[in-house]
């Protein structure tokens, strides 16, 4: 016989009731909007991060950049995270870019994600006992001595990000980290400073 815990069935509990009342990544506008990334504000630093999840194989990768107030990149990274779902792959992500702007001694974080999901299960008041115990890693990130931020943006606005997440080197289980931006991913760097703004409908 499988044995719970009382402290186990609460936290589940608490969890079902906080992800039903999860506004959609997706959920339709009532009316079109301009999308652009946006940098944080002065003396801010912005986390964007995203994940991938390969339809066949169900492996997993995620990547990420920290730029400064000014949109210029500090440092990206990326890793691949073995088999996994849409929202653990969101998740791993949001840990990883935290852990790698705590090395840099950032005091000010802005967090973006396209995530609803992981945005409210990391930002909930119930995130330190989560059943999910990437939520409690990152719960015990955020408790540190720094200001964060978290932030839902369209997926539009999260190009650099998840070009990132998808070229992932998947034989490397490390973090590969990037002081300088990859050739490839210029031309978005340069569309989020000085770009367009794109068009929801």
């Amino acid at each position: 016989m499988l044995l719970v815990s009382r402290k186990t069935c609460k936290n589940w509990a608490l969890y079902i009731i906080e992800a039903n009342t999860i506004t959609p990544t997706d959920s339709v506008s009532a009316r079109p909007e301009l999308v652009q990334w946006k940098p944080a504000p002065p003396d801010w630093s912005t986390l964007n991060t995203d994940g991938a999840v390969h339809k066949v194989s169900s492996y997993g990768s995620v990547g990420g950049i920290i730029r400064n107030m000014n949109g210029d990149w500090i440092i990206g990274f990326n890793k691949p995270v073995g088999i996994s779902t849409p929202l653990q792959d969101e998740l791993w992500g949001i840990f990883e870019g935290l852990q790698l702007a705590i090395s840099l001694n950032i005091t000010r974080l802005q967090c973006q994600t396209d995530c609803a999901e992981a945005l409210n299960l990391v930002s909930s008041p119930m995130a330190s006992c989560s059943p999910i115990a990437l939520v409690c890693s990152i719960a015990t990130l955020i408790s540190k001595q720094w200001t964060i931020e978290f932030i839902l943006i369209r997926r539009e606005a999260n190009a650099a990000a998840d070009f990132l997440a998808k070229s992932t080197v998947t034989t490397n289980e490390q973090v590969q980290t990037y002081i300088e931006p990859p050739q490839e991913i210029i031309s978005i760097l340069h569309h989020d400073l000085y770009g367009t703004a794109s068009l929801r409908t």
